[in-house]
């Protein structure tokens, strides 16, 4: 969906280079999210902060930004020239804001030379504005995916997900001619540990012992929390 959003903008636009930054929030920084045109490949896990690069300034102050010469702007990342090989002359960059809060930014580069018209930044702030709505609607949808499947406390598969798994296991078992097992496990006094302690350092200790599941299973092998103190292990061809 974003593609096809940014390949919009490069059909009226026609920048030389483009990108979609997305704005990590537990670290504060930006990221190449979509990176295309010359150089774009070295892009990848490229970061800025929100006070590097012009990209930068857009997502801090929430202000759209348009440089005729970035080599003539203080605010200009010139190390990312220096990284991509590609020298940038006019720059348009664009902030993603869905109900006030900033979840990106949307730049285009022009070769030198060219300069970006006002009607091009106003086609790029419309677009923009609905890059955010579809940003923030593929993570609410996520959120919600990922909150039907997970157990909230332990991190681990819930027991609405067991059933689905353990499908998907048998069919695979059944086409591989494989088998695989299941271990069945709960916690011994643990009521004992809510009953002395509350639900707050029970909660904690459930998340303590999920850790330790995942951290003793192979990435092929399922955990689940069936629920309470009750959980499941899926170990495929076992």
């Amino acid at each position: 969906m974003l593609k096809q959003i940014m390949e919009i903008i490069a059909r009226i636009s026609k920048p030389k280079n483009w990108s979609l930054l997305l704005l990590d929030y537990a670290s504060k920084e930006l990221y190449f999210e979509i990176a295309v045109g010359e150089g774009a490949e070295k892009l990848k896990g490229v970061r800025l902060k929100l006070s590097e690069g012009i990209a930068g300034w857009v997502a801090r102050t929430g202000q759209s930004m348009v440089v005729e010469d970035a080599y003539k702007e203080p605010r200009f990342a010139h190390w990312i020239d220096e990284k991509t090989g590609f020298k940038a002359g006019s720059v348009v960059c664009v902030p993603l804001i869905y109900k006030g809060k900033v979840l990106g930014v949307i730049e285009l580069i022009a070769e030198r030379g060219k300069k970006i018209t006002s009607w091009e930044l106003e086609v790029l702030e419309a677009m923009a504005d609905f890059a955010a709505v579809a940003i923030e609607n593929a993570r609410i949808v996520g959120k919600i995916k990922r909150y039907n499947i997970i157990d909230d406390i332990t991190g681990l598969y819930n027991s609405r997900y067991l059933h689905p798994l353990l499908e998907m296991e048998i069919s695979r078992a059944q086409r591989h001619n494989l088998p695989f097992s299941l271990i069945f496990v709960d916690l011994d006094y643990f009521k004992l540990v809510n009953d002395r302690y509350g639900h707050l350092v029970g909660s904690r200790l459930l998340k303590e012992v999920g850790k330790l599941f995942r951290s003793n299973l192979r990435k092929v092998s399922w955990a689940v929390r069936y629920g309470g103190d009750e959980f499941i292990f899926i170990l495929p061809a076992t």
